[in-house]
């Protein structure tokens, strides 16, 4: 697999009112992760907060991995570079945070009212880890 990238959903397009986990990923050899929400709809109102979790090999608790970004709220495609070098610039991407990936991780989508929103969640693992 070293080389190639992998692209797949992450979380489905649906509209949602509550805190959204995606289902534990589980990362053998990338160094990092591009995620992609894509809002299609309802999103005038209070908006959503994409979170990076990891899962603690030995305990199987949860670590947040990201500070909580600005809320998105329009319509629209919003990137999250989360890899070694994600900081500089050049890159395009409405946040970003130098790190590695664990192997572990998972997503948490919070939104920040109670609201409607309808979107869903690409990923894509990158770069040899």
């Amino acid at each position: 697999m070293a080389g190639l990238n992998t692209e797949y959903q992450l979380m489905p397009s649906l509209s949602r009112t509550t805190n959204a986990s995606s289902d534990p990923q589980q990362n053998l050899d990338r160094a990092g992760v591009i995620l992609t929400v894509d809002i299609t709809g309802g999103a005038a109102t209070g908006g959503l907060i994409p979170q990076l979790q990891s899962i603690n090999p030995v305990t199987g608790a949860n670590e947040l991995l990201t500070r909580e970004p600005l809320p998105v709220r329009d319509v629209g495609r919003y990137s999250y570079h989360f890899y070694p070098t994600a900081n500089k610039k050049g890159l395009a991407a409405n946040f970003h945070v130098s790190m590695y990936i664990p192997q572990s991780w998972f997503l948490v989508v919070t939104p920040v009212d109670s609201s409607p929103i309808i979107y869903s969640v690409a990923a894509q693992h990158v770069g040899s880890g």
